[in-house]
Formats: C-alpha cells, structure tokens, sequence
C-alpha cells in the first residue's frame, strides 16, 4: 500500500490523475493510497535571524488520497539552542525559537494506511546587531515617548549635548541642547528640496536653510535626515555608526526591548523590514575601505557644506540616510547580509514639496511592559482610514482595537486589555492609507 506506483506524483489516470507520471491504470484498479506530492518542508525566503523568536515553518506538496494521520517534528542544532516553541509539535506547521549556527528540522509523516514518509532539511541563522533610531517624525513631535521613558525633548536635549553641528563649517547648523524645546521641535520634519546650507545657521536663527512659511518647518529633506542620523548616532551605546555596509540592502528585525537599555533582547520574527541605500551613494561610498554607518553621516554634512561628493545627487544621500533612520526605527535588528530581497521593495523616501505633509505617523505605548492594560496613542500627519490591530509573537490576530477614520493632527487613543491572556511579546500594527507601522507590547 506504500508503493509509489513508479512514480511520487501516481499513477497515470485519464480522468482522476491525468498529470500522474507512473504506470497507468484502468478504472477497475484501486489505486489509493499515492502521493501527488513528495514530503516537502517549505523553506521560507528570509531565513530567521539568529536567538529570534516567533518564527513559523511548515509542511508543503503533500495531498496524500489516503488522508495524513499523523506530523511529527523534531530538531537537532549546533548549539542545542533552537527549540520547537509548538507543544505537541504534530501539526502541519510549527512555531520555534532559533539559536545561532545551523538546525535541521525533520518532519514524520503517518497516512491513515500507516505508510510513513520522512524529509528534512537544515535551517541557518543569520547574524544581525541590535539597534535604535527615531524618525524626522517622532523628534518633530512633543508627545512622542522613547521606548525608556524619555519624552521626545528630554531625549533629545541628551543628544545634542554638548552641541551637534551639521554641514560644515562655514556652511552648518549649529545646535545645542537648550534648542530641543526652544526650536528644534519645531523645525522637523525637514522636508523639501536637498540642497546644501548656505549660511552659517542656528535653530532660531536659520538663515542658510529655506524653512516653511507657515509651520516654521525647514524646507529641506537632507537637513531634516542628518540632524536625525546625527542623533540617532548618540542613542545607546553609539555603535550604530561603526556598523558595516556590506551590500547597500538593510534588512532589520523588531527587538523585544529597548536596545541596551534592557538585557535579554531578541529579534522578533514577522516583523521583517527592508530599505535600500541607493546604488550610487553605496558605490561612492565603496570606493575607501569598509563604509560604515559613519562615513555616509560624513558624507551628507560634506554635502550640506558644499564640498565636493563627486557629483552624487542630494536626494540620493537623504533617501540613503531614511533608510537608516527608518530601518532600525524604535529599536531593531539588523544586518546588510540579509540573504533576501523581497520582489516588491519596502523603500523609504521622503520627497515632498511644499504645501504637503511628510506623511507619516508617530506613535507609542504605554505602560510598556503591562498588567492588565496598555495605551496606544498615535497621531496622524495625514486625515486616513486607520485599523489597529494587536497580533502575537507568532503572527497570530489577537484583536482589532480600531477600525474607522482618523483625522490629521489629533492624538488618538485605544485600549488594549489583556487581563485574561498569558504573559509574553505582541505586536501592534497601525495600518492607514500611507503605510503600514508597527510597535512592541510587552505584558508582565
């Protein structure tokens, strides 16, 4: 009854089987059970990163006509640290946990005859380094609150001590920490044409770069993009700017924490980003050994100072550094050897001209972690339909807290109680009109 009738995909039937590449049979031979398929373990295209939770893998070309009795999944690793999270782990798919190195996954399959069919294949972890930035958005936005507590203002006056400069000199912004609340707030997002400083310039006193008339706002993206990179190169333990780019491909991860300010953390899995710095900008870049992080934040303030970057276009560096700002946004994992590029790339450009919005939102959570409740607060630059959505570490939909429309510049509120599900990691997705975004809940 186990037989493959000279062939995985069956016998060949006019009628019943027509693709069956076996030996053919009449309608008078009782042919079940077969195989239309071989046991396949569906691989996915980005592979896990490594100590990242909340992954998925399942069975594939299976449609036995004797019906599946029974899955059976077991794992071996290099390092003994990856683990089936799926208890029993006898279902078409499974969720597990990774480690580092490499695992092989091996799936038992039983068919209601007792026929047993077996395959494997072996998984490897990808490296990837834990870090936090903020976007144009949540620094131009006073009710923002970083993932330690901090309001957006108090945290950026630690920034910008003693002082950040961008451009340079003659041609640079001049900031300090007491301009945080004063002006710098209200300054960004930059959003506008890319074009060098002009003047020496402070936040109050901005007279080399264009600002909108109406919101005070400057009027240019890669001033708005470096002053961000610039901060963001101060967050932590200031390591992101010593990270490598080894392709021009970013492909990050959310973190269950708050980068180093919390111990423990790992890469969530669902939760895959990817931005791309633009070929030309990487391959001016590539020219000196090794470019890092550092050397385009380098790159961008020679811009704005007018000195000479061998012709690479404006846009192109402030789309370069959006997507390092908005890569590790919050906080995240990430790497330039991602081993994938999805068909349909999720860039990060911010061009707009004048008289629009950067449309984008901030949000944040709170208390994060949680007992019994949670916040979500979030606020549109643009009017949208919104839904809000909580899902579990393993992808699941676990409630839809909002599902209507929003108007612009209004701080929005809803509730997340939990009281009756157990503790561990969700996500909360914020769809609109103009993106889709995401944040990290954590209940005690």
């Amino acid at each position: 009854e186990c037989n493959w009738w000279g062939d995985p995909t069956g016998p060949y039937h006019a009628t019943t089987n027509i693709y069956g590449l076996g030996n053919e049979v009449t309608d008078y031979v009782d042919y079940v059970p077969w195989w239309t398929g071989l046991c396949v373990i569906d691989v996915p295209d980005q592979l896990p990163f490594c100590f990242m939770q909340g992954n998925s893998i399942s069975c594939g070309g299976l449609n036995p006509i004797a019906g599946i009795a029974s899955y059976a999944w077991s794992l071996t690793s290099d390092d003994g640290n990856w683990s089936i999270v799926t208890d029993p782990p006898t279902t078409q798919s499974i969720d597990y946990d990774a480690g580092t190195g490499t695992a092989t996954f091996t799936l038992l399959i039983t068919d209601d005859n007792g026929c047993e069919y077996e395959c494997s294949t072996d998984l490897t972890c990808i490296e990837a380094e834990e870090h936090c930035t903020m976007t144009q958005g949540f620094y131009g936005n006073e009710g923002g609150l970083y993932c330690d507590d901090r309001t957006t203002i108090d945290l950026m006056e630690a920034l910008l001590y003693p002082e950040l400069i961008v451009g340079s000199d003659p041609y640079m912004l001049y900031l300090v920490p007491e301009d945080a609340d004063i002006c710098l707030i209200e300054r960004l997002p930059g959003a506008g044409a890319s074009v060098p400083i002009t003047e020496y310039s402070t936040c109050e006193d901005p007279k080399g770069i264009k600002t909108h008339k109406k919101s005070g706002r400057f009027k240019n993206t890669l001033v708005g993009q470096t002053i961000t990179l610039g901060l963001n190169l101060r967050l932590g333990l200031g390591s992101l700017g010593s990270m490598v780019m080894t392709s021009r491909f970013l492909t990050t991860a959310a973190s269950s924490g708050c980068g180093t300010y919390t111990s423990g953390n790992y890469p969530v899995g669902a939760s895959w980003r990817y931005n791309e710095i633009p070929e030309p900008v990487y391959t001016y870049l590539g020219t000196g050994p090794d470019p890092d992080i550092d050397a385009l934040y380098t790159l961008a303030n020679d811009a704005l100072g007018g000195d000479f970057v061998g012709g690479l276009s404006l846009e192109d560096i402030a789309v370069a550094l959006g997507a390092i700002n908005k890569g590790f946004d919050g906080c995240m994992f990430g790497t330039f050897d991602g081993g994938y590029w999805p068909p349909e790339l999720q860039s990060y450009e911010e061009f707009v001209e004048e008289g629009f919005e950067i449309k984008e939102i901030t949000h944040a959570a709170y208390p994060n972690p949680f007992d019994e409740s949670a916040i979500i607060e979030f606020t549109l630059s643009q009017a949208s339909h919104v839904k809000v959505e909580i899902y579990t570490i393993s992808g699941v939909l676990a409630d839809v807290l909002y599902d209507g429309f929003v108007e612009a510049s209004v701080i929005n509120t809803v509730e997340y109680r939990s009281s009756c599900i157990a503790p561990g990691f969700f996500m909360y997705v914020i769809h609109t009109n103009e993106g889709t975004y995401y944040g990290k809940l954590i209940k005690n």
